[in-house]
């Protein structure tokens, strides 16, 4: 006997990337640039699906408070693709590179 995937809740948990997103744009999502100071930036990355990872948390005392927002995704970091990273790896590339400001490449959904 074989089974089949489940795909009734898929449209629901994807990101742009896994439902095709492309470079052109999308009515749903605006794209931002962000200029992080150096730095620690109080925010709180996590990517469960794999996908393309996303602001989870921000702190009180974070920078950049008022620019990012909770759901953002993070496409990348100083041109440095972070589709696909797991969550501890784009905070260590964020970190590593916490000498300098950095340029965060981000995607809000604004159909909410």
């Amino acid at each position: 006997m074989t089974f089949a995937d489940d795909t009734t809740l898929d449209d629901a948990y994807q990101t742009p990337d896994a439902i095709g997103f492309e470079e052109e744009e999308d009515e749903d999502y605006e794209r931002l640039v962000v200029v992080a100071p150096p730095g620690k930036l109080g925010i709180v990355i996590d990517n469960p699906s794999g996908n393309i990872p996303f602001v989870h948390a921000i702190k009180e005392t974070s920078v950049l408070k008022g620019k990012v927002q909770v759901g953002d995704l993070l496409l990348s970091v100083d041109e440095v693709d972070c589709r696909g990273m797991h969550s501890m790896a784009v905070s260590k590339l964020i970190s590593n590179r916490g000498d300098n400001a950095r340029t965060l490449k981000l995607l809000r959904n604004t159909s909410c």
